[in-house]
């Protein structure tokens, strides 16, 4: 599959990437580091892009990609990650969306993308979230982004993908996993 990306995408990732910190990391070089960071987040900006997703949503997202995995201590199936990372950011002062209701989101997709869906929108209730069914279907959307990138673990399984377009995107998941350089040459 060729992707390509418009120049708003192009410069929306380096923006993001900009903002990455090695430091934040555990394992910044491992298979929960930089470069898992770097193809969620072309994910996002492709996902968001296909389904017309506003640029609020599409800033949430990206700083969602950013920080999902920062409170990460292993690489080994870890629930509670996600909390951790929510923890992390908050203790860092790390940069997020200025709305209360869009912090609520951000803070629910982290917690929750570790965890199962059902369990995770079962929490909802325990967020300030005005518009339920926004702050579900972007969760649902990051949880494509990130097993998108399942490749890298050979684990990706196409029936746990919630949406129809992300099905499309991975021959490209394996395609810039396999061949880094092709990811470089997209945003470059």
């Amino acid at each position: 599959m060729t992707v390509n990306l418009s120049k708003n995408q192009i410069e929306k990732f380096n923006l993001y990437k900009s903002q990455l910190k090695r430091e934040w990391f555990f394992s910044p070089d491992g298979i929960h580091g930089l470069v898992h960071i770097e193809r969620v987040l072309i994910y996002v900006l492709l996902l968001t892009d296909e389904l017309n997703i506003s640029e609020r949503d599409i800033d949430l997202l990206c700083h969602c990609s950013l920080y999902h995995d920062i409170g990460r201590t292993n690489d080994y199936v870890d629930d509670n990650h996600g909390a951790e990372s929510c923890k992390k950011l908050l203790n860092l002062n790390l940069n997020v969306p200025d709305r209360e209701d869009d912090k609520d989101i951000l803070n629910f997709i982290i917690k929750g993308h570790c965890i199962n869906d059902a369990k995770a929108i079962g929490g909802i209730s325990d967020y300030a979230i005005s518009d339920i069914q926004r702050a579900v279907n972007l969760f649902k959307l990051f949880k494509d982004c990130d097993a998108l990138d399942r490749v890298r673990v050979d684990l990706l399984d196409i029936n746990y993908l919630r949406y129809e377009q992300s099905k499309k995107y991975i021959s490209f998941a394996w395609d810039i996993f396999k061949n880094p350089h092709r990811l470089a040459s997209l945003v470059y």
